[in-house]
């Protein structure tokens, strides 16, 4: 493996050692160390960023925690009738909001100024001819997840979801829990925080279970994803080059490389975390085998969604303004489709927003819109998509009907990969135009296949390497649990098949100066 590999392995290793002999009241703190040092060698000048937010929903915390206090006090000594109660409650809600949104917004600003700032420069000396310099600000390390968990602390404290915190090492360690800061997931305090304050006792099988699911994310990243980057990076960084099906090849290659990446990072970050007995929550389930772009979103990077879903969606869909809306929508659009109004638009608006927090740029306005159109859509015509299949009398319990749905699904999420790989929101379409136009499917057979970023042997051991994924991927679908089982086989077995894997992994691993700690496509969000 090459030094990234191997320090982060032997640093994982090194806390966990230390993390088991350290007295049971105090390993929380071992993990809390760890974790600053983790962050603090990173950038030790960006840290700073990390503390801000931390000390904001700290202190929000406990200003929405004395509100809290200051109303149930008053609940009790006060002489109120039902109506003054209701009034007093309204009071003390609008109070802790206030306090929420007052966090939400310095963290929002922060991250704002650090991805967008470069972009609004350029968007001013562009449309009025002013010279302004650009700042090319570093992003902190993870700001886009831990933005984002440190707005749910604060949002659940306010809808009493959760307790406050009044330990500042401790809110910070689950802030900053080392495993979690390079690309997420990301976390809710009510489910990690618990685990991160609990002492945990060395416990074999789960340390094996942690490192087992370390090598299986290891083998994801560096032998599938660091592989097909040299097909997708050269289709897409010479795409002026190519035309017609070597973009369909190029959006396949990145539609793996994608999934192999991230997953695999879930899978280091998760067996790491297993390892020390903190569970991460769940941010993929096979998200490829979806058979709905809706579907899919449920599988794919889970804790983002279920972030939007939770603290944009649902408040935007429920809102005042929404009922004002459908009561507006009715007379013109009839009951059915005024209600959907607001909630289709609440969708829309989250979708661009998931597109915004990937990246600055209209492609990552457009790629939000795209998924969320395609989900309304799916929404709005499914009635008339089963009106069809029950015309033709098409059968839906089969494995063709399923198969169907899944390529189809496929082919959709590949569209919205070249929006999101493309230079730009003019070239992804310039791509997306070549390939409706140009067919030269002769690629395959005139050389050129094998010159689009991998030779004949790197594009064999990628082949094998997917179908290994894939079969695994097939076998959880089905509900087997791959650890379970192996650990049910006989000894030689397990040890042979660990072997294999730690050797493929080392010969058959991508390294080089491409390779490094942020070398993970989701570690630039």
């Amino acid at each position: 493996m090459n030094i990234v590999s191997l320090l982060y392995l032997a640093f994982v290793a090194g806390v966990a050692l230390v993390y088991f002999v350290t007295p049971r009241r105090f390993r929380w703190v071992t993990l809390l160390v760890a974790s600053v040092i983790n962050y603090l060698a990173y950038d030790l000048k960006l840290a700073v960023w990390l503390f801000i937010t931390s000390l904001s929903i700290y202190f929000g915390g406990l200003l929405i925690d004395r509100q809290e206090q200051k109303y149930l006090a008053q609940l009790k000594t006060a002489d109120l009738d039902r109506d003054g109660k209701r009034a007093l409650k309204k009071q003390n809600e609008r109070v802790k909001r206030r306090y929420a949104a007052l966090v939400a917004a310095v963290n929002i600003a922060i991250w704002v100024v650090f991805k967008f700032a470069d972009l609004f420069i350029l968007t001013l000396n562009r449309y009025l001819s002013a010279e302004i310099s650009l700042w090319h600000l570093m992003l902190p390390l993870g700001i886009s997840f831990y933005t984002l968990q440190a707005i749910s602390y604060v949002m659940d404290l306010t809808r009493g979801k959760c307790e406050v915190q009044k330990n500042y090492c401790k809110l910070l360690l689950w802030l900053c829990f080392f495993p979690q800061m390079l690309q997420g997931p990301i976390c809710r305090y009510r489910e990690t925080a618990p685990q991160l304050y609990a002492p945990h006792d060395f416990d074999y099988r789960r340390v094996k279970f942690g490192m087992q699911r370390m090598l299986w994310g290891y083998f994801k990243k560096l032998v599938i994803a660091d592989r097909v980057v040299s097909l997708s990076d050269k289709i897409f960084g010479n795409s002026i080059e190519y035309q017609g099906v070597v973009f369909v090849v190029g959006a396949l290659a990145y539609t793996i490389q994608i999934y192999a990446d991230f997953s695999g990072g879930m899978d280091i970050i998760g067996g790491a975390a297993e390892i020390l007995g903190v569970n991460m929550p769940v941010n993929f389930e096979r998200p490829y085998f979806s058979r709905s772009i809706s579907e899919y979103w449920r599988r794919w990077h889970i804790t983002l969604g279920a972030w939007f879903r939770d603290y944009v969606f649902y408040p935007l869909s429920i809102s005042k303004g929404a009922q004002k809306l459908s009561a507006a929508c009715r007379k013109r659009l009839g009951p059915n489709l005024s209600k959907m109004i607001p909630t289709y638009l609440a969708m829309v608006l989250v979708w661009i927003l998931n597109g915004i927090w990937h990246g600055a740029g209209w492609q990552f306005v457009a790629f939000g819109m795209y998924q969320g159109v395609l989900i309304v859509l799916g929404m709005q015509f499914e009635p008339v998509f089963d009106w069809i299949i029950r015309r033709l009398k098409i059968r839906t319990d089969c494995f063709s009907w399923r198969l169907w749905q899944r390529l189809r699904t496929l082919v959709l999420i590949m569209g919205g990969r070249i929006i999101f790989k493309a230079s730009g929101l003019y070239e992804a379409m310039r791509i997306g135009w070549s390939i409706l136009k140009i067919h030269n499917v002769w690629i395959f057979t005139d050389g050129t296949f094998f010159k689009l970023g991998l030779d004949a042997w790197n594009m064999f051991v990628l082949f094998v390497a997917v179908l290994v994924l894939l079969t695994v991927s097939i076998l959880q679908e089905k509900g087997v649990h791959i650890r379970e089982a192996i650990e049910k086989q006989n000894l030689v077995f397990r040890w042979g098949l660990y072997i294999a894997a730690i050797v493929t992994v080392v010969l058959l691993g991508i390294y080089g100066p491409r390779y490094d700690a942020a070398g993970f496509v989701y570690a630039g969000f």
